[in-house]
């Protein structure tokens, strides 16, 4: 039944991911490059966009493992492959600023993949942080799944079926994540990492997150009063933990987590980026998987 449920939405919804798609961004039907190569700008997307196409098309990813969207820098390289792509899928609600500012100059179709859903708003900022929710991440499969169709119609029937199983199981994902949360105590229930990632997630799994040094995007720098608050606030709640992030240098949260007497997790948590091979965090699901246990090993 689902099947045919992403078959129903995809006409409707290639209109509506046209205007999710950015400003500048092409629109469905334009004639794309022969080479059917996809290119997703960061790990993450190009997990799911595997997932929908398998080995029917290529799908690189701009960004290695490990790296920081928010403040990297596009190579000429990085334009040359885009420029040779069949079709683009980046984050939006402005992750990746200057990977966004390249996309719009190729000419190529593209599609941001977060601009689908509702975000979280900060100060009239989007969250871009989307993939924290799974089922923010479900929500924004048909709307994909249907500018596939458009984009590549010859695998119509292919990307529905994937789409269907691939929703699935990140519904059988989300179910697992809350089992094994259920197992910290709600006194326990605290996050702090170094930058504001995980607002998403903490909404959605009944998280609370403790304001971190550093906001939405890695680019901004904390003044020595908000370090001040932060410590005091640990202090105050006596978190049991506080986390690294895989994407961002460990001395901020570190020199927190020494001044409010507080431990340091030794296992970091993936934020805005997948993890390298043999990380146990390659694909979107084994990174979610792996920061909840690392949530349940540290604040239990």
């Amino acid at each position: 039944m689902r099947r045919r449920t992403f078959l129903a939405i995809g006409v409707g919804a290639a209109v509506a991911t046209a205007c999710a798609a950015g400003p500048n961004a092409n629109q469905p039907g334009t004639p794309t490059n022969p080479s059917g190569k996809i290119v997703a700008a960061n790990t993450i997307l190009a997990d799911w966009l595997r997932q929908l196409v398998g080995d029917r098309l290529p799908v690189v990813s701009l960004l290695a493992p490990g790296v920081d969207p928010h403040i990297y820098e596009p190579t000429p390289q990085d334009a040359a492959v885009l420029e040779t792509a069949a079709m683009i899928f980046y984050n939006g609600f402005n992750l990746e600023p200057q990977i966004e500012k390249l996309v719009r100059s190729s000419g190529r179709p593209a599609m941001a993949i977060a601009e689908t859903v509702t975000p979280i708003q900060e100060s009239d900022t989007p969250d871009p942080h989307v993939w924290g929710s799974v089922p923010l991440v479900i929500a924004a499969l048909p709307p994909v799944v249907a500018r596939l169709q458009t984009q590549f119609p010859e695998g119509r029937e292919v990307w529905a079926a994937n789409g269907d199983r691939y929703q699935q199981a990140l519904q059988a994902l989300d179910r697992d994540l809350r089992q094994r949360l259920v197992a910290i105590p709600v006194a326990n229930r605290k996050l702090l990492t170094t930058h504001d990632a995980f607002q998403y997630f903490g909404r959605e799994y009944g998280i609370e997150i403790v304001p971190p040094p550093i906001g939405i995007s890695t680019e901004e720098q904390p003044s020595p009063q908000t370090l001040r608050n932060i410590v005091q606030q640990l202090r105050q709640t006596r978190v049991p933990a506080v986390f690294v992030e895989t994407t961002i240098s460990p001395r901020l949260i570190e020199t927190i987590a020494a001044e409010a007497g507080v431990k340091v997790a030794a296992t970091p948590l993936y934020s805005d980026s997948l993890g390298a091979p043999g990380s146990g965090a390659e694909t979107y699901a084994d990174m979610m998987r792996h920061n909840v246990n690392a949530l349940v090993k540290y604040l239990v």
